[in-house]
């Protein structure tokens, strides 16, 4: 796990290719580009090193495996590398999971005290986990529900779906217990291939990361810093 602060450093940006240029020039906002920028800076440095190339020279692969837009979980070729890689942000950080061998998913979230909570829990989560909610005091709810979203997301991230199938469709553990899947709809083989783990954020944020079919999920967490030359990363 690799935790940064984002930038919009010109360096970062020069190491990006025509694809990921152009999804950044779609963001209007500064904070979302400077999220962007990051996030892809760090799987070119992480797989740079793989590779033993400079970061401009990883070619990545963004493709949707259902529509081929240029949306889908980054990666390498299978022949290059059998690093998998999930990257998140939000608010104040970026966030890179790595592991080698078996698929992996990391969601962060600013906990946002102004969003109507229980509203969005109607959506996101199944009854058996909004009467869990329900049962927290009113002011931990908010961030109470960004413990099983981000576990949620996580776990769908590893196995590839994203948000393409109601996140009601699986259920996790309550947010102060340990995490893990407790039912997957359609999917019951899931619950038990699926490794998950809590990550220590700060007061703003929670966070989650999840690997398929990994033995055990021991977590090396470290906070990047910029560095003034090549490698952009350490």
């Amino acid at each position: 796990m690799w935790w940064a602060k984002p930038s919009l450093d010109e360096r970062l940006v020069a190491t990006l290719d025509a694809g990921e240029r152009e999804r950044l020039a779609a963001y209007r906002r500064s904070d979302d580009r400077a999220r962007f920028v990051t996030g892809a800076t760090l799987v070119r440095s992480l797989y740079a090193t793989e590779l033993g190339v400079e970061p401009a020279a990883v070619r990545l692969d963004r493709r949707c495996p259902e529509c081929g837009g240029p949306h889908g979980k980054v990666r390498l070729s299978p022949e290059l590398s059998d690093v998998e890689v999930s990257v998140s942000h939000s608010g104040g950080w970026v966030v890179l999971a790595a592991c080698r061998g078996y698929p992996v998913g990391v969601d962060v979230e600013s906990v946002d005290r102004r969003i109507a909570h229980d509203d969005v829990a109607k959506v996101a989560l199944s009854g058996t986990e909004r009467r869990q909610l329900a049962t927290v005091p009113a002011a931990l709810r908010p961030a109470a529900f960004i413990v099983y979203w981000v576990r949620k997301e996580a776990a769908l991230k590893a196995v590839g779906h994203g948000l393409r199938i109601p996140m009601t469709d699986v259920e996790v553990s309550a947010a102060d217990e340990p995490p893990r899947i407790t039912s997957w709809r359609g999917r019951p083989d899931l619950a038990a291939r699926l490794r998950l783990h809590d990550l220590a954020g700060d007061d703003g944020c929670r966070a989650a990361v999840a690997v398929v079919d990994a033995p055990s999920l021991p977590v090396v967490a470290a906070t990047v810093e910029r560095s003034p030359q090549p490698p952009y990363w350490k």
